[in-house]
């Protein structure tokens, strides 16, 4: 059926070249010109009634395929987690420093599941951390809970502060 089909659109392309090669020009050139092209559309779209009438479904199209050859990458993932969580790092160290504790660094450890990621712990360091605020009385350790907490769902006791005493 299909090789019937091919064969005839060849067919009809030849004939209409060698019309166009072997008339002359004029008025009637135009409109052979015309009806060929009509002709052409007509061969070409023939089949599609054929069909239109099968039930032809698109998850049985691509269901066999899907399976096999779709799938995550891990790797890739579990980068875009760690940048995510980079970039927490960050809006953390800038929040504490807003609220007078400069230059604190904070480190969330992250871990990969097959279905999810988790966090393990929260570690913020003050070794080189300043206060720059000019409040007499800072509680450090809840400005510095109050930052992780806007940026990871995180219990307290996940989180490990160290370094020196401001």
């Amino acid at each position: 059926m299909m090789g019937a089909w091919i064969m005839s659109v060849v067919s009809v392309i030849v004939l209409t070249v060698l019309l166009e090669l072997f008339m002359s020009e004029g008025e009637t050139k135009k409109y052979i010109k015309g009806i060929m092209s009509v002709i052409v559309i007509g061969v070409v779209i023939a089949p599609l009634p054929g069909l239109l009438k099968k039930d032809i479904k698109l998850e049985d199209v691509f269901a066999d395929q899907s399976d096999k050859h779709i799938r995550e990458d891990k790797d890739y993932l579990y980068r875009i987690y760690v940048a995510q969580y980079a970039e927490k790092e960050k809006f953390i160290e800038k929040y504490l420093e807003e609220r007078g504790i400069a230059n604190a660094k904070v480190k969330i450890n992250i871990y990969q599941f097959d279905d999810r990621i988790e966090v393990l712990n929260v570690l913020v360091s003050l070794e080189m951390a300043v206060i720059t605020t000019t409040d007499k009385n800072i509680n450090i350790n809840d400005t510095v809970y109050e930052a992780i907490s806007k940026a990871v769902s995180i219990s307290r006791e996940l989180v490990i502060i160290y370094g020196k005493k401001l």
